[in-house]
């Protein structure tokens, strides 16, 4: 019988091995795979001059998906094309495609690519390299051939491949120990088996479909939460309790907080601020901005039309946001935090322009009240410095819209409340390109 050799049939595949093996091919080269990582399409466009001589075939995927798994890389895919399409090298596709062949002149290769979205187990035994088996085979052949020719059996490439493989793995027909095997070598105790089914109890996975159903849905909508900061100072407030509860009852002083708008009276203050066109600062020929008047209403008027052009309001949920339409919507927000920043600096500018005579103003009517109040320290000069102070005071809140962006969890798809809310919200796209599928 014929001694027995370990083989490295069971392997790990990873770029570094990849690259070698493209790098190798005298002849012909073959890689077929669901995406390619920029380190695997730099290798494979090293070797687009050498077409000629080298008979080139690349089949990948189709569509989008294995990319969001974490299969390939986007900018491998667009260097692999651009590079294929530079030197007049074909490039094929296969919908659903998820393993991995690379033919290295006689040199197979077979692999199922790493999901790095979801798995980044760097020492996985991911690969089948049949080259030594194949190779281990053929001898195997070749030598019961020879031994059929004194009358034994003559057995086929395809039969001495088999044995090998099962050699590999240490079969149970094998003649040799398990502990030679290349892989499953230890066994799984029902204490390991216990241990995995306990974790899985405690922290179950997601369902399936729901998963499924989340990690569609979530390349296409993102939730958004936002805050515009600075807009409202027709709103801001001082607190003057001391003042104006001075006239009340002592019992009732220390319950009532007493507050005054001293900017309500400028709510329709226009100032200059850049016209938008298209989301943008527009500018005039000599590249000087575009300027409008715009009071408060009107800047949170923008801010609302900016809303309702890109987000959906999902009730009860938040606002969603379609992320094809993402980099278009922070565009328009950076272009509205322009006309805020410009807006509040000039509202901050009247509003200190005019801080005396606002205090004035409240000085006189709150005076007024405290001419019967029993504490007759409270002089007209006084309350002003009061007021004044307040104004003063004052926190400085800095223009800016935040963003923050939050993808959809499963729990969320399988609220039974979510999803009719999604189909009730949810804009219908045509038949041919529907939102899920």
């Amino acid at each position: 019988m014929r001694q027995y050799l370990p083989m490295a049939t069971f392997t790990r595949v990873d770029d570094e091995v990849l690259t070698t093996r493209i790098a190798a091919a005298t002849s012909r080269l073959v890689f077929i795979a669901p995406a390619v990582s920029k380190a695997v399409a730099d290798a494979l466009a090293a070797r687009f001059p050498a077409k000629d001589r080298l008979s080139i075939t690349l089949i990948l995927d189709t569509e989008e998906t294995p990319y969001r798994l974490g299969l390939g890389k986007a900018d491998g895919l667009e260097t692999l094309q651009k590079a294929a399409s530079d030197k007049g090298v074909p490039l094929r596709g296969q919908t659903g495609l998820r393993i991995g062949v690379l033919l290295s002149d006689d040199d197979v290769l077979i692999w199922s690519p790493t999901a790095m979205a979801v798995d980044a187990a760097d020492e996985a035994l991911n690969g089948f390299d049949p080259g030594a088996a194949l190779a281990a085979a053929t001898e195997a052949s070749a030598t019961a051939r020879s031994a059929s020719q004194e009358g034994g059996p003559e057995p086929s490439i395809a039969e001495a491949f088999a044995q090998e493989l099962c050699m590999a793995i240490v079969s149970d027909d094998s003649p040799v120990a398990i502990a030679s095997a290349e892989i499953g070598c230890a066994p799984l105790s029902p204490q390991a088996v216990q241990a995995t089914l306990q974790t899985l109890k405690d922290n179950p996975p997601a369902p399936v479909d729901l998963t499924r159903k989340t990690f569609v849905f979530s390349t296409r909508f993102q939730f958004v939460e936002f805050e515009v900061r600075g807009a409202a100072w027709a709103q801001r407030d001082i607190e003057l309790s001391s003042l104006l509860n001075a006239d009340l009852p002592s019992e009732l002083q220390d319950i009532l907080e007493t507050r005054v708008r001293p900017f309500g009276d400028l709510r329709d203050l226009e100032v200059s601020v850049p016209a938008m066109v298209a989301d943008q600062v527009a500018y005039t020929q000599t590249g000087d901005p575009i300027l409008i008047p715009m009071t408060q209403a009107e800047i949170n008027s923008r801010w609302n039309d900016l809303k309702k052009r890109y987000l959906i309001e999902l009730r009860g949920f938040g606002w969603l946001l379609e992320k094809s339409r993402k980099q278009a919507f922070q565009s328009a927000a950076r272009g509205y935090e322009t006309i805020l920043k410009a807006w509040v600096e000039g509202f901050s500018a009247e509003a200190t322009k005019t801080r005396s005579t606002i205090a004035e103003k409240i000085a006189t009517s709150i005076a007024k009240r405290l001419e019967g109040a029993s504490d007759k320290s409270w002089t007209r000069d006084r309350v002003k410095a009061e007021v004044l102070n307040g104004l003063d005071n004052l926190r400085t809140i800095t223009p800016q819209v935040r963003l923050v962006y939050k993808d959809v969890a499963w729990d969320s798809t399988r609220d039974r409340e979510f999803t009719a809310a999604i189909d009730k919200t949810l804009p219908k796209k045509t038949k041919d390109e529907p939102w899920f599928k």
